[in-house]
This record gives structure tokens, sequence and C-alpha cells, in this order.
């Protein structure tokens, strides 16, 4: 089976989306106030980094877990 690079992206696109789903579902953000931080840091991320919004999530929440917020 032959699939074009166009379909691979589509996949892949899918299979990341599904993964950072995830990890939101099992991330526990402790308090509105945490919620607040994350969210803050997904918008300056996309605004003024250019992230797209899944990886702008995925780095936010990666933060989060870190202690990095």
């Amino acid at each position: 089976m032959k699939i074009s690079k166009k379909e691979l992206k589509q996949i892949i696109r899918e299979e990341i989306q599904a993964a950072l789903d995830e990890k939101k579902k099992k991330t526990k953000v402790k308090s509105k106030a945490d919620q607040e931080k994350i969210s803050a840091m997904i918008g300056k991320l996309i605004s003024k980094e250019g992230k797209p919004a899944d990886q702008a999530t995925a780095i936010a929440y990666s933060k989060y877990e870190r202690g990095e917020l």
C-alpha cells in the first residue's frame, strides 16, 4: 500500500493530536490560578513565538508538570 506525503503528514498530525489530548486528560491542574498560568503560557507561545496551538499546549502543560510555571 502506498500513501502520499500529504496523507502521511495528515496521519502524523492526527496521531500527535491524539497524544496531546491524552496528555491533557492525564494532567491534573490544581487550581484555577494554575489553569490561568497555563493559558497565558499557551497564548504567549502562540502569539510571540509563533508556535502552533497544539505544540504550544504541549509545551505549556509540560512546563506546568515540571513546576516551571
